[in-house]
Protein backbone atom coordinates (compact mmCIF):
# COMPACT_ATOMS: atom_id res chain seq x y z
CA UNK A 1 0.00 0.00 0.00
CA UNK A 2 1.22 3.47 -0.88
CA UNK A 3 -0.20 6.61 0.77
CA UNK A 4 0.50 10.14 -0.44
CA UNK A 5 -0.13 13.02 1.94
CA UNK A 6 -0.14 16.70 1.16
CA UNK A 7 -1.77 19.92 2.30
CA UNK A 8 -2.93 22.78 0.07
CA UNK A 9 -0.35 25.48 -0.60
CA UNK A 10 -0.68 28.88 1.00
CA UNK A 11 -2.68 31.58 -0.79
CA UNK A 12 -0.48 33.71 -3.04
CA UNK A 13 0.24 37.16 -1.64
CA UNK A 14 0.93 40.55 -3.14
CA UNK A 15 -1.62 40.37 -5.96
CA UNK A 16 -1.42 43.60 -7.93
CA UNK A 17 -3.27 44.75 -11.05
CA UNK A 18 -2.38 47.50 -13.49
CA UNK A 19 -4.67 48.65 -16.29
CA UNK A 20 -3.74 50.29 -19.57
CA UNK A 21 -6.74 50.95 -21.81
CA UNK A 22 -8.32 47.44 -22.14
CA UNK A 23 -5.25 45.50 -21.00
CA UNK A 24 -5.07 44.13 -17.44
CA UNK A 25 -1.70 42.99 -16.08
CA UNK A 26 -1.56 40.92 -12.89
CA UNK A 27 1.47 40.13 -10.76
CA UNK A 28 1.95 38.41 -7.40
CA UNK A 29 4.64 37.05 -5.10
CA UNK A 30 6.01 33.54 -5.71
CA UNK A 31 4.74 30.98 -3.22
CA UNK A 32 7.29 29.86 -0.61
CA UNK A 33 6.53 26.13 -1.12
CA UNK A 34 8.96 24.15 -3.26
CA UNK A 35 6.33 21.87 -4.85
CA UNK A 36 4.27 24.49 -6.70
CA UNK A 37 3.23 23.32 -10.19
CA UNK A 38 1.67 26.66 -11.14
CA UNK A 39 -1.20 29.03 -10.58
CA UNK A 40 -4.89 29.35 -11.47
CA UNK A 41 -6.39 32.73 -12.35
CA UNK A 42 -10.02 33.52 -11.57
CA UNK A 43 -12.01 36.45 -12.90
CA UNK A 44 -15.36 37.01 -11.16
CA UNK A 45 -15.03 33.52 -9.66
CA UNK A 46 -14.51 31.81 -13.04
CA UNK A 47 -11.23 30.10 -13.90
CA UNK A 48 -9.73 31.72 -17.02
CA UNK A 49 -6.69 29.51 -17.57
CA UNK A 50 -6.49 28.02 -21.06
CA UNK A 51 -8.33 24.67 -21.32
CA UNK A 52 -6.51 22.18 -23.54
CA UNK A 53 -6.99 18.49 -24.18
CA UNK A 54 -5.15 15.22 -24.70
CA UNK A 55 -7.61 13.84 -27.16
CA UNK A 56 -5.11 13.79 -30.03
CA UNK A 57 -1.99 12.55 -28.19
CA UNK A 58 -3.92 10.11 -25.99
CA UNK A 59 -3.90 6.40 -26.68
CA UNK A 60 -6.80 4.16 -25.73
CA UNK A 61 -7.41 0.57 -24.68
CA UNK A 62 -10.45 -1.41 -23.57
CA UNK A 63 -11.50 -4.53 -21.70
CA UNK A 64 -14.04 -5.31 -24.43
CA UNK A 65 -13.76 -6.94 -27.80
CA UNK A 66 -15.23 -4.97 -30.69
CA UNK A 67 -14.23 -2.00 -32.78
CA UNK A 68 -10.82 -0.53 -31.91
CA UNK A 69 -10.74 1.67 -28.81
CA UNK A 70 -8.21 4.03 -30.39
CA UNK A 71 -11.05 5.35 -32.56
CA UNK A 72 -12.25 7.43 -29.60
CA UNK A 73 -8.97 9.38 -29.56
CA UNK A 74 -8.19 9.72 -33.27
CA UNK A 75 -9.99 13.05 -33.76
CA UNK A 76 -12.15 11.52 -36.50
CA UNK A 77 -15.90 11.86 -35.90
CA UNK A 78 -16.65 9.20 -38.50
CA UNK A 79 -15.06 6.45 -36.37
CA UNK A 80 -16.17 4.99 -33.04
CA UNK A 81 -15.51 2.29 -30.47
CA UNK A 82 -18.25 -0.28 -29.91
CA UNK A 83 -18.13 -3.01 -27.29
CA UNK A 84 -18.76 -6.63 -28.16
CA UNK A 85 -22.17 -8.26 -27.80
CA UNK A 86 -23.37 -8.87 -24.23
CA UNK A 87 -26.52 -10.97 -24.41
CA UNK A 88 -28.95 -11.15 -21.50
CA UNK A 89 -27.52 -8.74 -18.93
CA UNK A 90 -24.90 -6.11 -19.67
CA UNK A 91 -21.30 -7.10 -18.95
CA UNK A 92 -19.37 -4.13 -17.47
CA UNK A 93 -16.58 -2.81 -19.68
CA UNK A 94 -13.97 -0.11 -19.39
CA UNK A 95 -12.24 2.20 -21.81
CA UNK A 96 -8.91 3.72 -20.80
CA UNK A 97 -7.30 6.93 -22.06
CA UNK A 98 -3.56 7.18 -21.53
CA UNK A 99 -1.84 10.54 -21.95
CA UNK A 100 1.42 8.78 -22.86
CA UNK A 101 2.74 8.60 -19.29
CA UNK A 102 2.78 12.37 -18.83
CA UNK A 103 1.01 13.07 -15.50
CA UNK A 104 -1.09 16.21 -15.50
CA UNK A 105 -3.85 17.76 -13.48
CA UNK A 106 -7.05 16.50 -15.12
CA UNK A 107 -9.97 18.93 -14.80
CA UNK A 108 -12.54 17.60 -17.25
CA UNK A 109 -13.55 14.48 -19.18
CA UNK A 110 -15.89 14.70 -22.18
CA UNK A 111 -17.67 11.74 -23.76
CA UNK A 112 -19.66 11.70 -26.99
CA UNK A 113 -21.48 8.38 -27.05
CA UNK A 114 -22.02 6.48 -30.30
CA UNK A 115 -25.77 6.65 -31.08
CA UNK A 116 -27.78 4.79 -29.76
CA UNK A 117 -25.29 2.96 -27.53
CA UNK A 118 -25.14 5.43 -24.62
CA UNK A 119 -23.61 4.52 -21.28
CA UNK A 120 -26.31 4.65 -18.62
CA UNK A 121 -24.29 4.06 -15.44
CA UNK A 122 -20.56 4.71 -15.42
CA UNK A 123 -17.63 6.05 -13.41
CA UNK A 124 -14.72 8.27 -14.35
CA UNK A 125 -11.62 6.85 -12.64
CA UNK A 126 -8.05 8.10 -12.34
CA UNK A 127 -4.92 5.98 -11.92
CA UNK A 128 -3.14 6.78 -8.66
CA UNK A 129 -0.02 4.80 -9.52
CA UNK A 130 -1.33 1.86 -7.51
CA UNK A 131 -5.09 1.64 -8.04
CA UNK A 132 -8.07 3.21 -9.82
CA UNK A 133 -9.72 6.06 -7.90
CA UNK A 134 -13.33 7.04 -8.66
CA UNK A 135 -13.46 10.75 -9.56
CA UNK A 136 -17.03 11.04 -10.85
CA UNK A 137 -20.00 8.67 -10.79
CA UNK A 138 -22.93 9.00 -13.20
CA UNK A 139 -26.21 7.09 -12.74
CA UNK A 140 -29.16 7.11 -15.14
CA UNK A 141 -27.52 9.02 -18.00
CA UNK A 142 -29.63 9.37 -21.14
CA UNK A 143 -27.63 12.09 -22.90
CA UNK A 144 -25.43 11.52 -25.92
CA UNK A 145 -22.87 14.10 -24.78
CA UNK A 146 -21.43 14.28 -21.25
CA UNK A 147 -19.04 17.03 -20.15
CA UNK A 148 -17.88 16.11 -16.67
CA UNK A 149 -15.85 18.45 -14.47
CA UNK A 150 -13.32 16.82 -12.13
CA UNK A 151 -13.30 18.90 -8.94
CA UNK A 152 -10.79 19.12 -7.50
CA UNK A 153 -8.52 18.32 -10.43
CA UNK A 154 -6.71 14.98 -10.23
CA UNK A 155 -3.08 14.52 -11.25
CA UNK A 156 -2.69 11.37 -13.34
CA UNK A 157 -1.59 10.08 -16.74
CA UNK A 158 -4.48 7.61 -17.12
CA UNK A 159 -8.26 8.03 -17.08
CA UNK A 160 -10.69 5.11 -17.24
CA UNK A 161 -14.39 5.20 -18.18
CA UNK A 162 -15.83 2.23 -16.31
CA UNK A 163 -19.28 1.45 -17.76
CA UNK A 164 -21.62 -0.74 -15.71
CA UNK A 165 -24.86 -0.39 -17.70
CA UNK A 166 -26.08 0.75 -21.12
CA UNK A 167 -29.16 2.53 -22.44
CA UNK A 168 -29.21 0.24 -25.47
CA UNK A 169 -32.22 -2.03 -24.97
CA UNK A 170 -31.67 -4.59 -27.74
CA UNK A 171 -30.73 -8.14 -26.77
CA UNK A 172 -27.00 -7.71 -27.48
CA UNK A 173 -26.56 -4.93 -24.84
CA UNK A 174 -23.69 -2.96 -26.39
CA UNK A 175 -22.19 0.40 -25.54
CA UNK A 176 -20.18 2.69 -27.79
CA UNK A 177 -18.19 5.93 -27.75
CA UNK A 178 -17.63 8.12 -30.78
CA UNK A 179 -15.04 10.39 -29.22
CA UNK A 180 -13.67 11.12 -25.74
CA UNK A 181 -11.28 13.75 -24.50
CA UNK A 182 -9.37 14.41 -21.31
CA UNK A 183 -8.88 18.11 -20.59
CA UNK A 184 -6.75 20.14 -18.26
CA UNK A 185 -6.47 23.82 -17.44
CA UNK A 186 -2.96 24.97 -18.31
CA UNK A 187 -1.40 26.27 -15.11
CA UNK A 188 0.24 29.68 -15.22
CA UNK A 189 3.88 29.18 -14.29
CA UNK A 190 5.24 32.73 -14.10
CA UNK A 191 3.96 35.00 -11.35
CA UNK A 192 2.30 37.32 -13.83
CA UNK A 193 -0.62 37.27 -16.26
CA UNK A 194 -2.03 39.63 -18.87
CA UNK A 195 -5.34 39.73 -20.74
CA UNK A 196 -7.57 42.01 -22.77
CA UNK A 197 -11.01 42.80 -21.31
CA UNK A 198 -14.10 44.77 -22.18
CA UNK A 199 -15.21 47.82 -20.23
CA UNK A 200 -16.36 46.89 -16.75
CA UNK A 201 -15.32 46.19 -13.16
CA UNK A 202 -13.54 42.87 -12.56
CA UNK A 203 -12.47 41.01 -9.44
CA UNK A 204 -9.42 38.75 -9.75
CA UNK A 205 -8.09 35.95 -7.59
CA UNK A 206 -4.94 33.83 -7.89
CA UNK A 207 -4.55 30.38 -6.35
CA UNK A 208 -1.49 28.12 -6.15
CA UNK A 209 -1.54 24.44 -7.14
CA UNK A 210 1.05 21.86 -6.05
CA UNK A 211 2.22 18.77 -7.95
CA UNK A 212 -0.32 16.53 -6.20
CA UNK A 213 -3.16 18.77 -7.38
CA UNK A 214 -3.94 20.50 -4.08
CA UNK A 215 -5.06 24.11 -4.55
CA UNK A 216 -4.89 27.03 -2.14
CA UNK A 217 -8.05 28.79 -0.99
Amino acid sequence: MSIAYSVPPSTPTGLNATVQEKSVSLSWNPNPETDIAGYNIYRAGIKINTLFNYYSPAIASSSALGHGPNYVADGDWSTSWLSGDSYGSFTPVWLELDTRNVPNLIDEVSIYWFYPYYGKNFEIQGWSGNSWITLRKVVGNNEQYNRLAIVPGYRTSKIRINITDTNYTAANKQVGIQTASVRSYRLVTPTSYQEQVRDGIYNYKVSAVNYLGFESN
